[in-house]
Protein backbone atom coordinates (compact mmCIF):
# COMPACT_ATOMS: atom_id res chain seq x y z
CA UNK A 1 0.00 0.00 0.00
CA UNK A 2 1.42 3.40 -1.00
CA UNK A 3 1.51 6.32 1.42
CA UNK A 4 -1.23 8.12 -0.54
CA UNK A 5 -3.47 5.03 -0.36
CA UNK A 6 -2.71 4.66 3.34
CA UNK A 7 -3.58 8.31 3.99
CA UNK A 8 -6.85 7.81 2.13
CA UNK A 9 -7.72 4.84 4.36
CA UNK A 10 -6.76 6.86 7.46
CA UNK A 11 -8.90 9.81 6.37
CA UNK A 12 -11.86 7.51 5.61
CA UNK A 13 -11.69 5.97 9.09
CA UNK A 14 -11.41 9.38 10.72
CA UNK A 15 -14.39 10.65 8.72
CA UNK A 16 -16.49 7.75 10.02
CA UNK A 17 -15.48 8.63 13.59
CA UNK A 18 -16.12 12.35 13.05
CA UNK A 19 -19.60 11.56 11.72
CA UNK A 20 -20.44 10.04 15.12
CA UNK A 21 -19.33 13.09 17.12
CA UNK A 22 -19.97 14.39 19.70
CA UNK A 23 -18.67 11.31 21.48
CA UNK A 24 -20.13 10.85 25.00
CA UNK A 25 -17.59 11.47 27.76
CA UNK A 26 -17.94 7.98 29.25
CA UNK A 27 -17.38 6.41 25.82
CA UNK A 28 -14.26 8.51 25.24
CA UNK A 29 -12.98 7.61 28.72
CA UNK A 30 -13.38 3.90 27.91
CA UNK A 31 -11.50 4.30 24.61
CA UNK A 32 -8.67 6.31 26.17
CA UNK A 33 -8.40 3.85 29.05
CA UNK A 34 -7.75 1.12 26.47
CA UNK A 35 -5.14 3.20 24.64
CA UNK A 36 -3.49 4.23 27.92
CA UNK A 37 -3.23 0.61 29.04
CA UNK A 38 -1.61 -0.51 25.77
CA UNK A 39 0.62 2.55 25.62
CA UNK A 40 1.98 2.10 29.14
CA UNK A 41 2.46 -1.64 28.76
CA UNK A 42 4.09 -1.79 25.33
CA UNK A 43 6.21 1.37 25.42
CA UNK A 44 7.99 0.17 28.55
CA UNK A 45 8.22 -3.46 27.50
CA UNK A 46 9.89 -2.41 24.25
CA UNK A 47 12.75 -1.02 26.36
CA UNK A 48 12.70 -3.74 29.01
CA UNK A 49 15.73 -5.84 29.89
CA UNK A 50 13.96 -9.04 28.83
CA UNK A 51 15.15 -8.53 25.23
CA UNK A 52 17.73 -10.89 23.77
CA UNK A 53 21.24 -9.56 23.28
CA UNK A 54 20.71 -9.10 19.54
CA UNK A 55 17.40 -7.31 20.03
CA UNK A 56 18.88 -5.08 22.71
CA UNK A 57 21.84 -4.20 20.53
CA UNK A 58 19.53 -3.29 17.65
CA UNK A 59 17.22 -1.28 19.83
CA UNK A 60 20.01 0.80 21.36
CA UNK A 61 20.02 2.72 18.11
CA UNK A 62 16.61 4.16 18.82
CA UNK A 63 15.40 3.38 22.34
CA UNK A 64 18.43 3.95 24.58
CA UNK A 65 21.90 5.46 24.36
CA UNK A 66 24.86 3.12 23.95
CA UNK A 67 25.84 3.82 27.52
CA UNK A 68 22.28 3.62 28.76
CA UNK A 69 20.35 1.08 30.73
CA UNK A 70 16.58 0.92 31.34
CA UNK A 71 15.19 1.89 34.73
CA UNK A 72 13.48 -0.80 36.75
CA UNK A 73 10.11 -1.76 35.31
CA UNK A 74 8.01 -0.26 38.10
CA UNK A 75 9.72 3.14 37.76
CA UNK A 76 9.23 3.02 33.99
CA UNK A 77 5.53 2.35 34.42
CA UNK A 78 5.06 5.13 36.98
CA UNK A 79 6.91 7.69 34.92
CA UNK A 80 5.28 6.77 31.62
CA UNK A 81 1.78 6.80 33.09
CA UNK A 82 2.32 10.23 34.66
CA UNK A 83 3.75 11.53 31.38
CA UNK A 84 0.62 10.38 29.51
CA UNK A 85 -1.64 12.17 31.99
CA UNK A 86 0.55 15.28 31.73
CA UNK A 87 0.32 15.00 27.93
CA UNK A 88 -3.48 14.91 28.08
CA UNK A 89 -3.54 18.01 30.33
CA UNK A 90 -1.04 19.79 28.08
CA UNK A 91 -3.24 19.18 25.03
CA UNK A 92 -6.31 20.56 26.81
CA UNK A 93 -4.41 23.74 27.69
CA UNK A 94 -3.41 24.23 24.02
CA UNK A 95 0.03 25.60 24.85
CA UNK A 96 3.00 25.66 22.45
CA UNK A 97 5.57 22.89 22.77
CA UNK A 98 8.83 24.22 24.25
CA UNK A 99 12.18 22.76 25.28
CA UNK A 100 11.22 23.30 28.91
CA UNK A 101 8.02 21.27 28.44
CA UNK A 102 9.95 18.47 26.71
CA UNK A 103 12.45 18.34 29.56
CA UNK A 104 9.54 18.24 32.02
CA UNK A 105 8.10 15.24 30.16
CA UNK A 106 11.51 13.58 30.32
CA UNK A 107 11.69 14.16 34.06
CA UNK A 108 8.32 12.45 34.46
CA UNK A 109 9.48 9.48 32.39
CA UNK A 110 12.72 8.78 34.25
CA UNK A 111 11.29 9.65 37.69
CA UNK A 112 14.59 9.94 39.58
CA UNK A 113 18.38 10.11 38.99
CA UNK A 114 20.28 6.84 38.87
CA UNK A 115 23.77 5.54 38.15
CA UNK A 116 24.90 2.60 36.07
CA UNK A 117 28.03 1.23 34.45
CA UNK A 118 28.62 2.49 30.93
CA UNK A 119 31.22 2.35 28.18
CA UNK A 120 32.79 5.60 26.98
CA UNK A 121 33.96 6.32 23.42
CA UNK A 122 37.38 4.85 24.22
CA UNK A 123 35.87 1.55 25.32
CA UNK A 124 36.52 2.14 29.02
CA UNK A 125 34.04 1.25 31.75
CA UNK A 126 32.74 4.27 33.63
CA UNK A 127 30.05 4.96 36.23
CA UNK A 128 27.54 7.27 34.58
CA UNK A 129 24.78 9.25 36.28
CA UNK A 130 21.52 9.80 34.44
CA UNK A 131 19.71 13.00 35.37
CA UNK A 132 16.01 13.27 34.47
CA UNK A 133 15.04 16.45 32.67
CA UNK A 134 18.58 17.48 31.71
CA UNK A 135 20.11 17.35 28.26
CA UNK A 136 23.15 15.12 27.78
CA UNK A 137 26.52 16.57 28.75
CA UNK A 138 28.64 13.99 26.94
CA UNK A 139 28.37 12.54 23.42
CA UNK A 140 26.20 9.47 23.00
CA UNK A 141 26.66 6.88 20.31
CA UNK A 142 25.80 3.32 19.38
CA UNK A 143 27.40 0.51 17.48
CA UNK A 144 25.06 -0.85 14.83
CA UNK A 145 24.68 -4.53 14.00
CA UNK A 146 27.16 -4.06 11.15
CA UNK A 147 29.75 -2.75 13.61
CA UNK A 148 29.54 0.88 12.52
CA UNK A 149 29.49 3.65 15.12
CA UNK A 150 26.59 6.04 14.85
CA UNK A 151 26.94 9.29 16.81
CA UNK A 152 24.07 11.59 17.61
CA UNK A 153 24.01 15.39 17.91
CA UNK A 154 26.92 16.88 19.84
CA UNK A 155 25.86 17.98 23.37
CA UNK A 156 26.90 21.57 22.60
CA UNK A 157 24.48 21.67 19.66
CA UNK A 158 21.51 19.90 21.28
CA UNK A 159 19.71 23.06 22.41
CA UNK A 160 20.18 24.69 19.01
CA UNK A 161 18.92 21.67 17.07
CA UNK A 162 16.01 21.12 19.46
CA UNK A 163 14.98 24.76 19.00
CA UNK A 164 15.14 24.37 15.22
CA UNK A 165 12.98 21.24 15.46
CA UNK A 166 10.43 23.07 17.63
CA UNK A 167 10.32 26.07 15.29
CA UNK A 168 9.51 23.66 12.45
CA UNK A 169 6.94 21.93 14.67
CA UNK A 170 5.19 25.23 15.48
CA UNK A 171 5.25 26.32 11.82
CA UNK A 172 3.73 23.02 10.72
CA UNK A 173 1.06 23.17 13.45
CA UNK A 174 -0.04 26.55 12.04
CA UNK A 175 0.35 25.97 8.30
CA UNK A 176 -0.57 22.24 8.20
CA UNK A 177 1.34 21.55 5.00
CA UNK A 178 1.83 17.86 5.86
CA UNK A 179 -0.72 15.20 6.69
CA UNK A 180 -0.63 14.61 10.48
CA UNK A 181 0.70 11.07 9.88
CA UNK A 182 3.71 12.38 7.92
CA UNK A 183 4.21 15.24 10.38
CA UNK A 184 4.17 12.98 13.47
CA UNK A 185 6.43 10.27 12.01
CA UNK A 186 8.95 12.81 10.69
CA UNK A 187 9.11 14.57 14.07
CA UNK A 188 9.69 11.22 15.83
CA UNK A 189 12.64 10.38 13.58
CA UNK A 190 14.14 13.88 13.79
CA UNK A 191 14.00 13.76 17.60
CA UNK A 192 15.74 10.38 17.66
CA UNK A 193 18.52 11.68 15.38
CA UNK A 194 19.23 14.44 17.92
CA UNK A 195 19.05 12.03 20.89
CA UNK A 196 19.01 14.97 23.33
CA UNK A 197 19.05 12.91 26.54
CA UNK A 198 21.25 10.15 27.89
CA UNK A 199 18.28 7.82 28.30
CA UNK A 200 14.57 7.67 27.55
CA UNK A 201 14.79 9.12 24.02
CA UNK A 202 12.72 6.34 22.45
CA UNK A 203 9.86 6.59 24.93
CA UNK A 204 9.83 10.38 24.73
CA UNK A 205 9.91 10.32 20.92
CA UNK A 206 6.79 8.14 20.90
CA UNK A 207 5.04 10.43 23.40
CA UNK A 208 5.81 13.53 21.31
CA UNK A 209 4.72 11.75 18.12
CA UNK A 210 1.39 10.97 19.76
CA UNK A 211 1.12 14.55 21.01
CA UNK A 212 1.04 15.66 17.38
CA UNK A 213 -1.53 13.02 16.43
CA UNK A 214 -3.86 13.73 19.37
CA UNK A 215 -3.65 17.49 18.81
CA UNK A 216 -4.86 16.79 15.27
CA UNK A 217 -7.76 14.70 16.66
CA UNK A 218 -6.23 11.31 15.87
CA UNK A 219 -5.81 8.52 18.42
CA UNK A 220 -2.33 7.64 19.73
CA UNK A 221 -0.16 5.14 17.89
CA UNK A 222 0.83 2.10 19.96
CA UNK A 223 4.03 0.24 19.04
CA UNK A 224 3.43 -3.31 20.29
CA UNK A 225 6.23 -5.19 22.02
CA UNK A 226 5.94 -8.11 19.61
CA UNK A 227 6.36 -5.73 16.66
CA UNK A 228 9.51 -3.99 17.90
CA UNK A 229 11.73 -5.52 15.21
CA UNK A 230 9.64 -3.99 12.42
CA UNK A 231 9.61 -0.66 14.27
CA UNK A 232 13.41 -0.65 14.60
CA UNK A 233 13.92 -1.79 11.03
CA UNK A 234 11.77 1.07 9.74
CA UNK A 235 13.75 3.56 11.84
CA UNK A 236 17.05 2.17 10.59
CA UNK A 237 15.91 2.52 6.98
CA UNK A 238 14.87 6.11 7.74
CA UNK A 239 18.40 6.74 9.03
CA UNK A 240 19.58 5.93 5.52
CA UNK A 241 17.40 8.69 4.09
CA UNK A 242 14.24 6.71 3.27
CA UNK A 243 11.75 8.29 5.67
CA UNK A 244 8.74 6.92 3.76
CA UNK A 245 9.33 3.43 5.17
CA UNK A 246 8.94 4.75 8.70
CA UNK A 247 5.91 6.84 7.73
CA UNK A 248 4.30 3.71 6.29
CA UNK A 249 5.04 1.76 9.47
CA UNK A 250 3.52 4.44 11.71
CA UNK A 251 0.57 4.63 9.31
CA UNK A 252 -0.16 0.93 9.76
CA UNK A 253 -0.30 1.39 13.54
CA UNK A 254 -2.47 4.50 13.18
CA UNK A 255 -4.98 2.55 11.09
CA UNK A 256 -5.17 -0.05 13.87
CA UNK A 257 -5.78 2.68 16.48
CA UNK A 258 -8.48 4.29 14.33
CA UNK A 259 -10.21 0.92 13.91
CA UNK A 260 -10.20 0.42 17.70
CA UNK A 261 -11.53 3.93 18.22
CA UNK A 262 -14.30 3.45 15.65
CA UNK A 263 -15.39 0.23 17.36
CA UNK A 264 -15.37 1.99 20.71
CA UNK A 265 -17.42 4.92 19.43
CA UNK A 266 -19.98 2.46 18.05
CA UNK A 267 -20.23 0.88 21.50
CA UNK A 268 -18.54 -2.36 20.46
CA UNK A 269 -16.15 -4.33 22.66
CA UNK A 270 -12.57 -3.06 22.28
CA UNK A 271 -10.87 -5.32 24.82
CA UNK A 272 -8.29 -7.73 23.44
CA UNK A 273 -7.05 -11.06 24.78
CA UNK A 274 -4.42 -10.32 27.39
CA UNK A 275 -5.76 -6.89 28.43
CA UNK A 276 -6.58 -8.20 31.91
CA UNK A 277 -3.06 -9.63 32.26
CA UNK A 278 -1.57 -6.29 31.22
CA UNK A 279 -3.63 -4.45 33.80
CA UNK A 280 -2.68 -6.91 36.55
CA UNK A 281 1.03 -6.43 35.75
CA UNK A 282 0.66 -2.64 35.82
CA UNK A 283 -1.09 -2.74 39.20
CA UNK A 284 1.59 -5.03 40.63
CA UNK A 285 4.28 -2.61 39.49
CA UNK A 286 2.38 0.30 41.03
CA UNK A 287 2.31 -1.61 44.33
CA UNK A 288 6.10 -1.97 44.13
CA UNK A 289 6.36 1.81 43.79
CA UNK A 290 4.61 2.37 47.10
CA UNK A 291 7.28 0.32 48.87
CA UNK A 292 10.08 2.67 47.86
CA UNK A 293 11.47 5.58 49.89
CA UNK A 294 9.07 8.50 50.05
CA UNK A 295 11.30 11.59 49.68
CA UNK A 296 13.22 11.55 46.39
CA UNK A 297 13.04 14.96 44.75
CA UNK A 298 14.64 18.27 45.68
CA UNK A 299 13.31 21.72 44.88
CA UNK A 300 14.42 22.97 41.47
CA UNK A 301 12.76 24.62 38.48
CA UNK A 302 11.65 21.38 36.83
CA UNK A 303 10.26 19.91 40.05
CA UNK A 304 8.46 23.15 40.84
CA UNK A 305 6.99 23.26 37.34
CA UNK A 306 5.73 19.71 37.81
CA UNK A 307 4.29 20.59 41.23
CA UNK A 308 2.45 23.65 39.94
CA UNK A 309 1.03 21.96 36.85
CA UNK A 310 -0.11 18.79 38.61
CA UNK A 311 -0.92 19.90 42.16
CA UNK A 312 -0.99 23.62 42.89
CA UNK A 313 -2.73 24.88 39.75
CA UNK A 314 -5.54 22.31 40.14
CA UNK A 315 -5.81 23.43 43.78
CA UNK A 316 -6.01 27.10 42.75
CA UNK A 317 -8.63 26.37 40.09
CA UNK A 318 -10.75 24.44 42.57
CA UNK A 319 -10.37 27.24 45.13
CA UNK A 320 -11.58 29.75 42.54
CA UNK A 321 -14.65 27.59 41.87
CA UNK A 322 -15.39 27.43 45.61
CA UNK A 323 -15.16 31.20 46.11
CA UNK A 324 -17.42 31.90 43.13
CA UNK A 325 -20.14 29.84 44.80
CA UNK A 326 -20.64 32.93 46.99
CA UNK A 327 -21.31 35.39 44.14
CA UNK A 328 -24.95 35.60 45.29
CA UNK A 329 -23.69 37.15 48.52
CA UNK A 330 -20.99 39.53 47.23
CA UNK A 331 -20.74 42.00 44.36
CA UNK A 332 -17.04 41.40 43.74
CA UNK A 333 -14.87 38.33 44.14
CA UNK A 334 -11.15 38.80 43.54
CA UNK A 335 -8.31 36.31 43.51
CA UNK A 336 -4.62 37.10 43.25
CA UNK A 337 -1.31 35.36 43.82
CA UNK A 338 1.83 36.89 45.30
CA UNK A 339 5.13 35.07 44.84
CA UNK A 340 8.26 35.78 46.84
CA UNK A 341 11.74 34.84 45.60
CA UNK A 342 14.76 34.09 47.77
CA UNK A 343 15.99 37.63 47.07
CA UNK A 344 12.84 39.04 48.69
CA UNK A 345 11.54 40.29 45.33
CA UNK A 346 7.78 39.88 44.98
CA UNK A 347 5.58 39.49 41.89
CA UNK A 348 1.79 39.81 41.98
CA UNK A 349 -0.53 38.09 39.50
CA UNK A 350 -4.12 39.23 39.16
CA UNK A 351 -4.91 36.70 36.42
CA UNK A 352 -4.42 32.96 36.71
CA UNK A 353 -3.19 32.65 33.10
CA UNK A 354 -0.38 35.13 33.81
CA UNK A 355 0.78 33.01 36.74
CA UNK A 356 0.73 29.89 34.53
CA UNK A 357 2.75 31.69 31.86
CA UNK A 358 5.35 32.80 34.42
CA UNK A 359 5.79 29.25 35.73
CA UNK A 360 6.30 27.91 32.20
CA UNK A 361 8.63 30.67 30.98
CA UNK A 362 10.66 31.87 33.99
CA UNK A 363 12.93 28.95 34.76
CA UNK A 364 15.69 30.95 36.48
CA UNK A 365 13.31 32.85 38.76
CA UNK A 366 11.26 29.71 39.43
CA UNK A 367 14.44 28.06 40.68
CA UNK A 368 14.63 30.69 43.47
CA UNK A 369 10.97 30.59 44.52
CA UNK A 370 10.50 30.86 48.29
CA UNK A 371 6.74 31.13 48.78
CA UNK A 372 3.34 31.84 47.24
CA UNK A 373 0.37 33.52 48.90
CA UNK A 374 -3.01 32.92 47.27
CA UNK A 375 -5.42 35.67 48.29
CA UNK A 376 -9.18 35.76 47.97
CA UNK A 377 -11.35 38.79 48.60
CA UNK A 378 -15.15 38.91 48.72
CA UNK A 379 -16.28 42.55 48.62
CA UNK A 380 -19.60 44.36 48.77
CA UNK A 381 -22.01 42.21 50.75
CA UNK A 382 -25.37 42.31 48.94
CA UNK A 383 -27.72 41.63 51.84
CA UNK A 384 -26.76 44.26 54.42
CA UNK A 385 -26.03 47.98 54.30
CA UNK A 386 -23.64 47.76 57.24
CA UNK A 387 -19.90 48.04 56.68
CA UNK A 388 -17.32 45.47 57.75
CA UNK A 389 -18.92 42.54 55.97
CA UNK A 390 -16.16 42.00 53.41
CA UNK A 391 -14.22 38.74 53.75
CA UNK A 392 -10.68 37.79 52.80
CA UNK A 393 -8.60 34.65 53.12
CA UNK A 394 -5.03 33.60 52.42
CA UNK A 395 -3.51 30.29 51.42
CA UNK A 396 0.21 30.24 52.22
CA UNK A 397 2.54 27.88 50.36
CA UNK A 398 6.18 27.67 51.47
CA UNK A 399 8.73 25.80 49.37
CA UNK A 400 11.42 23.97 51.35
CA UNK A 401 14.34 22.02 49.93
CA UNK A 402 12.59 18.64 49.91
CA UNK A 403 8.92 19.46 50.43
CA UNK A 404 6.41 22.27 50.45
CA UNK A 405 3.81 23.31 53.04
CA UNK A 406 0.27 24.50 52.39
CA UNK A 407 -1.33 26.42 55.26
CA UNK A 408 -4.86 27.83 55.39
CA UNK A 409 -4.71 30.73 57.86
CA UNK A 410 -3.03 30.46 61.26
CA UNK A 411 -5.22 27.77 62.79
CA UNK A 412 -6.47 26.01 59.68
CA UNK A 413 -5.38 22.99 57.67
CA UNK A 414 -1.71 22.27 57.05
CA UNK A 415 -0.63 19.86 54.30
CA UNK A 416 2.86 18.70 53.32
CA UNK A 417 3.55 17.98 49.66
CA UNK A 418 6.47 16.29 47.87
CA UNK A 419 7.84 17.57 44.57
CA UNK A 420 7.57 14.25 42.72
CA UNK A 421 4.04 13.43 43.91
CA UNK A 422 0.64 14.76 42.89
CA UNK A 423 -1.66 16.01 45.65
CA UNK A 424 -4.60 13.57 45.82
CA UNK A 425 -7.97 14.97 44.76
CA UNK A 426 -9.39 14.32 48.22
CA UNK A 427 -6.74 16.58 49.80
CA UNK A 428 -7.52 19.36 47.34
CA UNK A 429 -11.21 18.97 48.21
CA UNK A 430 -10.38 19.06 51.92
CA UNK A 431 -8.42 22.32 51.66
CA UNK A 432 -10.95 24.07 49.42
CA UNK A 433 -13.96 22.90 51.42
CA UNK A 434 -12.32 24.23 54.60
CA UNK A 435 -12.01 27.67 53.00
CA UNK A 436 -15.60 27.46 51.76
CA UNK A 437 -16.93 26.52 55.19
CA UNK A 438 -15.04 29.41 56.81
CA UNK A 439 -16.65 31.84 54.36
CA UNK A 440 -20.09 30.36 55.05
CA UNK A 441 -19.62 30.62 58.83
CA UNK A 442 -18.67 34.29 58.41
CA UNK A 443 -21.79 34.97 56.31
CA UNK A 444 -24.05 33.21 58.82
CA UNK A 445 -22.70 35.43 61.59
CA UNK A 446 -23.69 38.53 59.62
CA UNK A 447 -27.37 37.55 59.70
Amino acid sequence: MSISEMIQQIDDLKSKIDALRPIPADTMDRIMRKFRLDWNFHSNNIEGNSLTFGETKAFLLHGLTAAGKPLKDHLDIKGHNEAIHELEDFIKENKPLTQFIIRSFHKLLLVEPYETEAIDQNGKKILKKFQPGKYKEFPNHVKTITGETLTFTDPLKVEEEMQALLIWHEKEMKERMLHPLVFAATFHHAFIKIHPFDDGNGRLARILMNLILIKNEYPPVIIKTEDKENYLRALQIADGGEINTFVEYVGQQLIRSLEIMLKGVKGENIEEPGDLDKEIQLVLKQIEISKKDIVKAKKDALNLNYTFRNSLFPLMKKLEIITYKFKEFYHEIENESIITLNSGHQITFQEFVDFEYWVDHSEQELDTLRSVIILGRLKGFKHSSETGNDYSFALNIRFNDFNYEIQTGTAGIKEIGLYDQIIPTEKIEKICNYVGREILIFIKNIQ
